[in-house]
Order: structure tokens, then C-alpha cells, then sequence
């Protein structure tokens, strides 16, 4: 899956949110027995003992609190589309999520889901959110989500709850999408993504000046790293906390490789448009 050439209405990223989480309070004593049964599907016999003891958040409270951090910055008007991209299983299952989201945004937006496609959910979801958009001017939000009420020892395990939302449009302000691609691979394959061009497949070429924001090992992709464990957040959090700084000086890239599912990804943001939609320019030294 690739998306590529930038026009004047490409697809942009208007803002990249951390969540706040602290201080909510977890779900312990809402968790149903009755998971462990379902989750014995994808771990086995794990019992409920790391359900009953797990001090994860719920995904409604997540969804809730992304709501809320996007009213406090203005981008809760416009939103058209929700496309929740969940890397983990959700340890609390008695609401419906999808429902929830749509009534939790005042737009009352449609709602999808990515899931089980680990490190790459995000990635798909924005190219969805993407095609989604296409004949509206309206906003569409992703917002990446993981907890860690997860049987130990099984799966990959984030070290913390984290949810970041990224915001779209095709109009406005924000960072256009120069590309982006979605490509699987065997889970042994830690090579560089490549990109096509008129010599066929070669390694995708990083400028010198950009931001390389990586959550993975992959050979030659150097750059900044998430400060956590994750699954699938990790990268946006680190853009997330990059974006005022980096956003509008240089490009950016997000790499991210699931080494279990086999997935490379990278997401690249070539052009910052301002409010005027003019494409902002390093400020130079004024001459003496």
C-alpha cells in the first residue's frame, strides 16, 4: 500500500497529540471474568489473575480523554471520521467502542477500526482516514491505542497505557503527507522499506536534514526513538512531542518495522503549509 504525489489538496497532518492518561482512574474492578475465556482464543489457558490485577485503562476512558485534549486545542469542530487503530487487545469489552466514539464526538462521526496489524495499524488507518476525506473538507482523527492489561509472556507488551491522536484534512494548515507506504514482509526481513521509482525497487533515500523519528531496528534508520516500550504508539508519541519544534523547519520521517508480524512502514511529511497556505521557509539571518 503506498500513497504518494502531493497536490494542493493532499492529505496533512494538522496536529499530533500525546494524551494525557495521568490521573485517570484504572479498571480494576470493572473487569469481566468472562475475558479470560475469550482470550484463551489468542494466548490459551492464562486464567484472569493479570486481568484482575492490571491497572490498565479502559478504551473508552482513552477515547474519552482524546476528546477532551482535542476540545481544549479547537480541533473537536469538523471531525467527520474516527478511525481507531488498536494494537492490543481491550481488557474492559462491555461497550460497544465504535459507539461509544461517535457519540464521545459531537459530529457524531462514522467510525472504523484497523486492528491485528500491530507497529503497522496507524499507518493504515491514516491512509483510510485519507481516502475517507477525499471529497470532504472536513477533519478525520486517528487515534492509536494501546493498553497494557496483557497476559504476561505472550505477546509483545507496551510498558505503559498511551493513546495519540493525529488529525487530518485536505485543506488548512498542517504538514503534507509526501508518502507513505505499508509494505509486509517476511518477520526475518529487517531490510530498509524501499520506495519504486523508474529502477524499480531501491532503498528509500532519507535527506540529510530531516527528522527521523524511528521505533524500530532496522539497519541505517537512525534518528529519534520513542522514550517507551509500545507496540504501535511509541513513534507518534515521540512525533507528537517533536511536532511544534520540527514541524515546520525541516521534513520528517516515521519509520516503524513489527517484528513480529513483519511489517515496514514509513511515513514522510515533505511541506508545511501555514494559515495563509503558504509553504514555510527557514527564517534567514537578517543582514547587516
Amino acid at each position: 500500500m503506498r500513497i504518494s504525489a502531493p497536490s494542493r489538496d493532499a492529505l496533512r497532518i494538522e496536529a499530533v497529540i500525546d494524551i494525557p492518561l495521568v490521573g485517570l482512574p484504572h479498571i480494576q474492578k470493572l473487569v469481566d471474568r468472562s475475558l479470560a475465556r475469550d482470550l484463551q482464543h489468542i494466548y490459551g489457558d492464562v486464567g484472569d489473575d493479570s486481568l484482575l490485577s492490571s491497572d490498565s485503562l479502559s478504551y473508552p476512558q482513552m477515547v474519552s480523554a482524546a476528546a477532551d485534549a482535542l476540545q481544549r486545542d479547537g480541533l473537536l469542530e469538523q471531525v467527520r471520521f474516527v478511525v481507531l487503530a488498536i494494537a492490543t487487545p481491550d481488557s474492559q469489552h462491555q461497550r460497544l467502542l465504535g459507539g461509544y466514539a461517535n457519540q464521545r464526538f459531537p459530529s457524531r462521526p462514522d467510525v472504523f477500526a484497523v486492528a491485528e496489524q500491530g507497529a503497522a495499524g496507524p499507518f493504515t488507518a491514516i491512509a483510510l482516514a485519507g481516502v475517507r476525506l477525499e471529497s470532504t473538507q472536513d477533519r478525520a482523527v486517528v487515534l492509536v491505542l494501546e493498553q497494557t492489561a496483557l497476559p504476561p509472556g505472550r505477546t509483545p507488551r507496551p510498558s505503559r497505557d498511551s493513546a495519540v491522536a493525529v488529525v487530518l484534512r485536505r485543506s488548512g494548515p498542517g504538514c503534507i503527507i509526501g508518502s507513505l507506504s505499508v509494505e509486509r514482509r517476511s518477520a526475518s526481513d529487517t531490510s530498509a522499506p524501499t520506495t519504486s521509482g523508474g529502477g524499480g525497487e531501491r532503498p528509500v533515500e532519507r535527506a540529510s536534514a530531516a527528522t527521523t523519528i524511528s521505533g524500530c531496528s532496522v539497519p541505517g534508520v537512525g534518528g529519534l526513538r520513542p522514550a517507551h516500550d509500545s507496540v504501535a504508539t511509541g513513534v507518534f508519541a515521540r512525533l507528537a512531542s517533536v511536532w511544534e519544534e520540527a514541524a515546520s523547519r525541516e521534513p520528517i520521517e516515521v519509520v516503524e518495522h513489527d517484528q513480529v508480524l513483519g511489517y515496514a512502514c514509513r511515513l514522510t511529511l515533505d511541506q508545511t503549509l501555514t494559515a495563509g497556505l503558504a509553504l514555510a521557509q527557514p527564517q534567514e539571518a537578517a543582514s547587516v
